[in-house]
Formats: C-alpha cells, structure tokens, sequence
C-alpha cells in the first residue's frame, strides 16, 4: 500500500495561476475602485448643475415679485412726474426727477434679470460653442417663431451627428458637465448682480421719492 507524501510539493503551475488570480483580483477591485471615483465625480458635477439651476430660478421668482410690485405704482409715479414739472422748477421736483431715474433703472434691471441670457459658452474658458449637455443653439429660431411654430424649422444637424458628439467616456462626460457648471455659474453671477441693482435703485427710488415729498410738503 502506498502512503501519501503531506508534504509533497505543489505542482509548479499551480504557484503560477494563483499569482495570475491574484492579479486578476487586483486589477478587478482597482477597476471597480475607479469606476466608483469616476461616477462620485459626475453625480457631484450633476448635483452642482443641479444647485445652480435652484439659485437661477430662486433669483427670477424674486425679481418676478419685485417687477410685479414695481409695475402697481406706475401710473402715480407717471402723474406725480407731471404735475411736479408742471409747477415748475424746484428741489422737490429735482428730488422726485432723481427718485423717477432710479425707479426706471430698477424696471430696466428687474427686466433683464428676467430675460434669457444666450451665448454664455463665450465666457467659459475651453468651451466649445456647442454643449451637448445643454444642446443650446440647436434649432435656427428667428423673430418670427416668437410668435407662431413653423413647420420649416429643422435642427442644425442630424440625430446620427448629434449622437457622434455626445460624450462616449467618462473624460469626455466631465468636460462636457464641468462647461455646463461654468457656463451656469456666469449666468447665476450675472443674474445675482442685476437683482443686487434692482433692489438697490429700487430702494433709492423710494428713499428720493419720501425726501421729494418731505420737501413739497415744505414748500407749500
């Protein structure tokens, strides 16, 4: 009867495929390790999108308000401007003329804030003009389909050219998201600015109109 050696060697090609496992298993927890990274990076960049929008659409239903309360007083302010220049010239009429500039300066501001801001990928840096993230500028609009929707309008490229742009790895993707967050972060900063005007020229506008009314007041 044989007896079986314990401490027999292992066949050489064994060691060999344990390393090739090894290895294997490795680079396998390495790829899922950079998978995981790359898609912790674009749901970041997707939630920045994301808060970005929030503050855009926070800021147009303040100014939204503001305009809507800025556009009740416009017929007195237009009555007042006529019958103070119509008594001639004097401080109160001077006062409430600076009270009017600045009241329509807030309109102005409050309006714009409001309108649409095109061609931000001008100020970002490496952008390219088209976004597929955003797909901006893809139909040829004119003054026309402001008011009607015209058949004839047809994308500037085909479904096959768009789908040859948008990004096929994840390099490409951040790219693509990290333009988009820039291009929103210039309209958020713009906007901010426009609406800090807004409320200032509007809260000089009634700070002049209450010192044009102490004067008349004053004088008469």
């Amino acid at each position: 009867m044989e007896r079986t050696n314990l401490f027999q060697p292992e066949p050489s090609g064994t060691s060999s495929t344990a390393g090739v496992a090894d290895n294997s298993l490795t680079a396998l927890v390495a790829a899922v390790d950079r998978q995981t990274d790359e898609d912790g990076v674009i749901n970041w960049g997707l939630e920045a999108v994301k808060d970005i929008q929030g503050t855009i659409r926070a800021i147009d239903s303040k100014i939204g308000i503001l305009l809507a309360a800025l556009a009740f007083p416009l017929k007195d302010v237009a009555q007042r401007f006529i019958a103070v220049h119509e008594a001639g010239f004097a401080p109160s009429s001077v006062v409430f003329s600076m009270a009017i500039c600045a009241y329509a300066i807030g309109v102005i501001l409050s309006v714009l804030t409001l309108t649409g801001i095109g061609g931000s990928h001008f100020h970002a840096k490496g952008a390219t003009d088209f976004n597929t993230f955003y797909a901006g500028g893809l139909f040829p609009l004119n003054f026309m389909d402001a008011f009607i929707s015209r058949k004839n309008v047809h994308s500037r490229m085909t479904v096959e050219d768009f789908s040859k742009k948008i990004p096929q790895t994840c390099n490409e993707m951040l790219l693509d998201i990290s333009a988009e967050i820039m291009q929103l972060a210039y309209i958020r900063d713009l906007k901010i600015l426009r609406q800090r005007y807004a409320f200032l020229f509007t809260g000089g506008a009634f700070f002049l109109g209450a010192i044009g009314f102490a004067l008349l007041k004053k004088t008469a």
